[in-house]
C-alpha cells in the first residue's frame, strides 16, 4: 500500500487550492508554512507540570485562585458566619490533675456528726494529713524506728492503701502542699526521749512526695533543724518554715528555736531569712489575706508574743499584743501565755482559738470542777495588727479546722472525774460562728490530742487517730 501524505502536507495543499480561488490576497505559501510548521508535543501529567511553560498556563492561575479562596474565608470568619471549631486534645496524664477535677459541691451547713470510713489498714495512724490535688490524702505516719510505707486514701471509694517510703525514718515531721502538687515534708526526730525529754536528734532534712509515682526524694538540705517546725505556703509558691525545737532536751528552753528559713520549689533549696523575735518550740503560723505570715504561741512565758513575717522583706515584725491570759489555777502543764491554735478566716482576719492545753480537772455533775478556767481566744485584724478578745471557748482547743461556710470546727478533750491523765478520756468539738460569736455543740470526735484531721475540697473533714489500732471517721 502506498505510503499517503501527511496530514499536514494535505491540509496545506487545500488552502493552497482555496487561496487561489479566494478574493483576497492572501500568501498561500506563507500560509501553508504556517500550517506545516513543527508542532511540540506537550508531555502529560507530572512531567507537564514540570515542564518550561506550565507556571503560566497551570501554577499562576492555581495560586490566583487560591488566593482569592483565602481572601473570602477571612471575610466569613471574620464577618461570624462560620464557627471554626478545634478538637479537643487527648491527655494521657496517669492521675487526675488540678484542672481535670470537677469542682465539689460544697456543704453550706454542717450536720455536726462524725461518721466512720473505710478500715485503716496500713499501719499506725499519721501524724499529719495533707489532700492532694486530684482529692486522695496523704497520711504521714509515725515511721521511726523503722522506715514504713506511708498511707493513701481515697474519697471515692473510702479506701486507704499503701504508698511510698520516707526517704528518712523520722517521726514527729510536718508536711504541707505545694502549688504545682507535689508534698513537702519537713524536719522530725530519730530518737526516743526519755521521760524528762533528754535524747531527742533532730532531722535538718526535707524530702519530697510526687503522686503521680508514689515517691519520696530528698528535698534541700534544710539551713536549720527542728522537731515539730511550722510551715506555711507564701503567696509566690516559696514555703517560710518557723523552726521549732533542736537537739537534746525538748523541755529546756534553751533547746527552742527562733531561727527561719525559705524553702523555694524551683531550686529544690532553702535558705535562711529573717530570725523570730522570740524562740517558740512547737507552735502554729498562718497566712493572712494580705500575703504575710502571723505567728503566735510556743512552750514558754516568752512564747506568748506575736509576730508576722513579711514576704517582700524577710523579715518579722512584733503585733498585737496578744490579750492577756490569767495564771492556771491548779498549775497545769503548759504556761497560760501560750496560745497554741491559728485559723486563717475568710474574711482575711485570722483566729486564735485559744491554748493548746490538757484540761485535766474534776468534772461534777453540774459541770466544770474547780480546776476549770476560761480559754481566752481573740481575733487578730491584719488592718490594724491588732488583736480583739472575744468570749472564751467553752474548752481548751486542741485543734481547729476553717470550714467552706466560714464556721470553724473546734476539738477539744479532757479527763473526766480525776486529775490524773489515766482517767476516762472525753472528747468534744463545737462549731465557732465568727459572725454572732457563738459556739454551737458537735457530735463525738474519734480522738482528743492525739489525732490528725484535714478539710476536704467539698468541706467535709476526715479524722484519724493516732497510734498502733488508729480509727477513720468523716465529719459533716
Amino acid at each position: 500500500m502506498p505510503d499517503l501524505p501527511s496530514f499536514e502536507a494535505r491540509l496545506a495543499a487545500a488552502y493552497e487550492r482555496y487561496l487561489d480561488a479566494a478574493p483576497i490576497g492572501v500568501d498561500a505559501r506563507a500560509m501553508a508554512a504556517f500550517v506545516a510548521r513543527p508542532r511540540a508535543v506537550r508531555p502529560r501529567g507530572l512531567r507537564g507540570l514540570l515542564a518550561p511553560g506550565a507556571a503560566r498556563r497551570f501554577w499562576v492561575p492555581l495560586v490566583m485562585l487560591l488566593a482569592v479562596v483565602t481572601l473570602a474565608s477571612a471575610m466569613l470568619v471574620g464577618s461570624n458566619l462560620w464557627e471554626v471549631v478545634t478538637p479537643p486534645i487527648a491527655t494521657t496524664s496517669p492521675r487526675p490533675g488540678p484542672t481535670d477535677v470537677p469542682a465539689p459541691t460544697l456543704i453550706a451547713q454542717y450536720e455536726g456528726a462524725f461518721a466512720p470510713v473505710g478500715a485503716w489498714n496500713t499501719g499506725r495512724g499519721p501524724e499529719s494529713l495533707v489532700q492532694l490535688l486530684d482529692g486522695r490524702v496523704l497520711g504521714l505516719g509515725n515511721s521511726y524506728p523503722e522506715r514504713r510505707p506511708q498511707t493513701l486514701w481515697d474519697p471515692n471509694t473510702l479506701a486507704f492503701s499503701s504508698t511510698g517510703l520516707l526517704a528518712e525514718k523520722r517521726r514527729g515531721a510536718i508536711a504541707v502542699r505545694l502549688q504545682d502538687g507535689r508534698i513537702l515534708v519537713i524536719g522530725g526526730n530519730h530518737t526516743e526521749p526519755d521521760s524528762s525529754g533528754v535524747g531527742i536528734a533532730t532531722y535538718s532534712t526535707a524530702e519530697i512526695y510526687d503522686p503521680r509515682l508514689g515517691t519520696f526524694t530528698p528535698a534541700g538540705p534544710m539551713v536549720g533543724e527542728g522537731w515539730t517546725p511550722s510551715a506555711v505556703v507564701l503567696a509566690d509558691g516559696r514555703v517560710l518554715v518557723t523552726d521549732g525545737i533542736s537537739v537534746d532536751n525538748a523541755l529546756a528552753e534553751d533547746s527552742l528555736l527562733a531561727t527561719a528559713e525559705v524553702y523555694d520549689p524551683a531550686t529544690n533549696l532553702f535558705a535562711v531569712t529573717g530570725s523570730m523575735s522570740v524562740k517558740r518550740g512547737p507552735h502554729p503560723s498562718v497566712r493572712l489575706g494580705d500575703g504575710r505570715v502571723l505567728v503566735t504561741g510556743g512552750t514558754f512565758p516568752e512564747s506568748g508574743v506575736a509576730e508576722t513575717y513579711d514576704p517582700r522583706t524577710g523579715q518579722f515584725s512584733i503585733v498585737g499584743p496578744l490579750p492577756a491570759v490569767g495564771a492556771h489555777p491548779d498549775g497545769g502543764q503548759y504556761w497560760p501565755e501560750v496560745a497554741g491554735v491559728l485559723v486563717p478566716l475568710q474574711d482575711g482576719r485570722a483566729l486564735v482559738a485559744g491554748r493548746r492545753c490538757q484540761e485535766i480537772q474534776t468534772i461534777l455533775p453540774g459541770g466544770h470542777g474547780e480546776g476549770w478556767y476560761p480559754t481566752v481566744a481573740s481575733i487578730f485584724d491584719p488592718t490594724t495588727d491588732t488583736f480583739t478578745a472575744i468570749d472564751p471557748m467553752p474548752h481548751c482547743v486542741e485543734q481547729a479546722y476553717g470550714l467552706p461556710n466560714g464556721e470553724v470546727l473546734l476539738t477539744s478533750f479532757w479527763n473526766e472525774g480525776d486529775t490524773s491523765e489515766n482517767a476516762p478520756s472525753v472528747n468534744w468539738a463545737g462549731l465557732y460562728d465568727p459572725a454572732t460569736g457563738t459556739v454551737r455543740e458537735a457530735g463525738t470526735p474519734p480522738g482528743g490530742r492525739y489525732m490528725s484531721g484535714v478539710v476536704l475540697s467539698d468541706g467535709r473533714v476526715l479524722f484519724v487517730t493516732q497510734g498502733p489500732e488508729p480509727v477513720a471517721e468523716l465529719f459533716r
